[in-house]
């Protein structure tokens, strides 16, 4: 499954995008003209809406926005404005797709949206089991019949639950709506459902301790900030109306950010489970995370034709009423306020901050704290509801209650302020004759109370059965900003009036096509591809072959070996834009070759033959998985070449001195490193035959942790391989001529050692070295000589080092296998792909044989 990063836990672009030579649109401009895009709209300009809007009765909440531009090169954009007192919708526009699509048909949409504090978090009245939409993929509500949005196929992207996360569903023709994943274990439950299901941040993603509790985070925790939504979470205390899961680890809506939303349909059979739906979320200018992608689910009925012809654009709870009320605060920096409870207090309430502990509580008008709550800036949990001592007050009515009605008989009054306050009367079940028979959930104001019977009271429409529920949420949803808070003991006032503003949610760079839509940057939407999906397909411990476009003409090309793969240990992969890059020189070559493969295609490119970097490979390219940056410490080169993701390919890498005399032997690695930040930089661990080892900075372009070797230890040499285990937090590397079984072990702290001699050689040219990024531990691919095999060799860095031969399904099949050096002019490169789990080997033998396969790692 792939391994992405939630939208809470690493840094967000929300202001305008970098500018641009000239002021051009360059960005739109590659979008909205690639070769498969059927139709592109800026969503900018008064005709565009004219045609488009769905006369509902509501076309004034929708209009041209001038000051607020989702995309800063845009005219306008489409401004949807959220009214407090709808109970339907905001406006709806109907964009009509070129052409109608059906069984066999791929579709692809994106649109770009920015929405307000107040439409992001949403805190209707108040319990609601319903999300609010933003594009629903069905039919042109202007078209011919069948229009609208609610058929038996329609695909829906919304916001769940009141909970903040992205989500989507899809009717099938037999349920209504069908959720996003199926029942799944997670420690917090054991049978859960995730609302991304493609979202995986990794086992136990939580640093430091619960600062609710001073204790290491439980498992559950863990997994809530793990995974992209659990279900489980909604019936947790923490759980924040209108921002769902503080831990959550999915792509969440916020209020002044951009995101893409990017949808893929695949139309199998009507009625069939046969269909495929896959959704991506993109902060503005950055790399998508990739929600959902459900394989074999059913659309439509058997012998129906529900094709699609149209989306909807449409921020609305489909029969509700917002909720809460309008607050401020004074005296505490560092926190503002996103919106209250429904049943929050009129009048002045305080909120306490307490810097020792990272803890704020809060009380409303007429009530006491409530329980403290925790901030944590290293894990992104800086959004937060604050209930005060009266949230949760919950009784039934006795009776049936016509509104507006100024006394209501409750069944107890116990825990309602004498002196009045508010509350929420009614079901969130409109469709349930038996409770409030469709008038929903109510807000509603009471002066006073005798016995059990509210008096004084205000607000409210509609006939409720008796027994409905009546509550209290008394609440403020707050947002934190460290930088500013105070130290100390801190309290501020918060005062909550009547009324609540109307939000808004604006949208723009509407792409309808036939292909993959790049995000905003130029970002390619990942994980749904022939390499995905064959990873997906594999048990861990196998080989498959990978089908690619394209790899003959590009591997099969050298002089003296007829092939560019000789003396290379490893390729790398750009997981910010799917690429995987080879970069080399045969002997006899003139120049340096530099190939790729792009997963969204699946398609190899020579890109360039003249990059700037000289002579064989070896182990010397990396990847700045921040960025997608290239790094090249080239043979015999005294020299550091960088090439910036986005620069022209085919132009010489930028240089800078290294320093140090580099030469034969150079070694690159990523991580972490003793009293350096963990996302500080791309670093690089630096080895040469002149026996010196260090650490590079990439982005401040300085050695640190120079050191000779230590007495004893053997010289490298000048053909050896290495690579860096995250998990274990070193480095390996070793082998070369004359020293074939000799490796090196380095930590952290730049601290060496030397383990005994390997079973097999580690040479570059027989060997490839890499690292298992679930297990941490170093594979060994050892190719034999012709007709002999190849083996495959795992090696456990920790103590004196453990090898172990890898038997069965593990062993690399024929066309890996056979090899003596390049003499036999066949050549292995491996490069390890951790977005999916798996290692990309490609192989090739003189110039008519070449191929690839996966591994899939523990």
């Amino acid at each position: 499954m792939p391994i992405m990063y939630s939208w809470e836990r690493r840094p967000v672009s929300v202001g305008a995008p970098p500018p641009e030579e000239g002021g051009e649109d360059l960005d739109w401009l590659a979008r909205s003209t690639a070769p498969l895009v059927l139709r592109a709209n800026r969503l900018e300009d008064a005709a565009t809406l004219a045609d488009w809007i769905f006369n509902d009765g509501q076309t004034d909440n929708v209009s041209i926005d001038t000051s607020v531009k989702v995309n800063e090169h845009a005219l306008g954009s489409f401004k949807f404005a959220i009214q407090n007192t709808d109970t339907t919708a905001s406006g709806t526009v109907c964009v009509p797709l070129l052409a109608a699509k059906g069984e066999g048909d791929v579709i692809w949409i994106s649109v770009v949206v920015l929405p307000d504090d107040i439409a992001a978090h949403q805190q209707w009245c108040f319990n609601g089991e319903t999300g609010m939409k933003l594009l629903i993929l069905s039919r042109d509500s202007n078209g011919v019949s069948p229009i609208g949005s609610n058929q038996n196929n329609e695909f829906v992207i919304q916001i769940n639950f009141q909970g903040g996360h992205f989500s989507f569903y899809w009717q099938d023709g037999v349920s209504s709506g069908v959720l996003p994943d199926v029942a799944a274990v997670t420690e917090c439950s054991g049978s859960d459902f995730r609302w991304q299901p493609e979202v995986d941040n990794g086992a136990s993603p939580l640093t430091g301790n619960d600062p609710e509790t001073g204790a290491a985070w439980s498992d559950c925790a863990q997994d809530r900030a793990r995974f992209g939504g659990l279900y489980a979470a909604k019936s947790l205390a923490s759980y924040q109306p209108g921002l769902g899961d503080p831990l959550s680890g999915g792509a969440k809506i916020r209020g002044g950010q951009r995101a893409t939303l990017t949808i893929r349909l695949e139309v199998g059979t009507w009625g069939s489970f046969n269909s495929r739906a896959s959704v991506w979320v993109a902060p503005y200018m950055e790399p998508y995370i990739l929600i959902a992608d459900k394989l074999n689910i059913r659309l439509g009925s058997s012998g129906d034709s529900p094709t699609y012809t149209g989306a909807s654009l449409l921020p609305y709870t489909s029969q509700r009423s917002g909720g809460g009320r309008q607050a401020a605060i004074t005296g505490l920096a560092g926190v503002t306020v996103l919106g209250t409870g429904g049943g929050t207090a009129l009048g002045d309430g305080q909120i306490e901050h307490v810097a020792s502990t990272n803890l704020l509580r809060f009380h409303a008008s007429n009530d006491n704290y409530g329980t403290a709550r925790g901030y944590s800036a290293a894990n992104g949990i800086l959004e937060m509801n604050l209930k005060s001592s009266l949230h949760g007050t919950a009784t039934t009515t006795d009776g049936a209650v016509t509104l507006p009605q100024s006394s209501i008989v409750l069944i107890n009054t116990s825990g309602f302020p004498s002196g009045g306050g508010s509350f929420v009367l009614g079901s969130p079940d409109t469709s349930n004759p038996g409770a409030s028979g469709g008038a929903g959930e109510q807000y509603l104001t009471y002066s006073g109370k005798s016995g059990n019977t509210l008096t004084g009271c205000a607000g409210g429409t509609g006939t409720h059965n008796s027994g409905v529920p009546v509550t209290i949420p008394s609440y403020i949803s707050v947002r934190v900003d460290p930088a500013l808070l105070p130290s100390g003991t801190t309290t501020g006032t918060v005062t909550v009036s009547n009324g609540r503003k109307e939000g808004q949610i604006n949208y723009n760079d509407w792409i309808e096509s036939d292909g993959p839509i790049n995000a905003p940057g130029g970002f390619p939407p990942l994980g749904v591809s022939a390499l995905s999906d064959l990873a997906a397909s594999m048990d861990a411990g196998t080989w498959e072959p990978l089908s690619t476009t394209d790899i003959l003409d590009v591997i099969s090309v050298g002089a003296n070996d007829g092939n560019m793969l000789p003396f290379l240990n490893n390729g790398v992969w750009d997981s910010v834009h799917g690429i995987a890059h080879i970069v080399n020189n045969d002997h006899g070559t003139p120049e340096t070759r530099h190939v790729t493969l792009t997963e969204s295609s699946n398609t190899w490119e020579t890109i360039s033959t003249a990059t700037g970097i000289a002579n064989h490979g070896y182990n010397h390219l990396n990847c700045d998985q921040r960025n997608g940056t290239l790094i090249s410490m080239g043979y015999n080169q005294l020299t550091v070449a960088r090439k910036v993701f986005g620069e022209a390919w085919d132009l010489d890498w930028s240089t800078w001195p290294s320093g140090m005399n580099i030469t034969f032997g150079t070694a690159l690695w990523t991580g972490p490193l003793t009293g350096k930040e963990d996302d500080e930089a791309a670093l690089f661990v630096y080895e040469a035959a002149f026996g010196r080892t260090g650490f590079l900075n990439i982005d401040t372009e300085t050695w640190f942790s120079v050191s000779s070797y230590p007495a004893g230890d053997a010289d490298p040499g000048y053909h050896q391989i290495a690579a860096y285990s995250r998990v274990h937090n070193c480095a390996v590397f070793g082998g070369s001529n004359g020293f074939e079984r000799k490796l090196h072990r380095i930590d952290s702290s730049g601290t060496r050692t030397q383990y005994a001699d390997t079973p097999v050689d580690i040479n570059i040219e027989s060997s490839n070295l890499w690292c298992d990024p679930a297990t941490g531990n170093f594979l060994v691919l050892k190719e034999n000589s012709a007709g002999s095999g190849a083996e495959l060799w795992e090696f456990n860095p920790t103590g004196a080092g453990a090898w172990v031969q890898q038997t069965g399904s593990r062993v690399p099949p024929g066309p890996v296998a056979a090899s003596d050096g390049p003499s036999t002019s066949h050549s292995n490169v491996v490069i390890p792909i951790s977005s999916y789990g798996v290692t990309l080997v490609v192989y090739a033998s003189g110039a008519g044989t070449a191929g690839a396969y996966l591994y899939k790692h523990a």
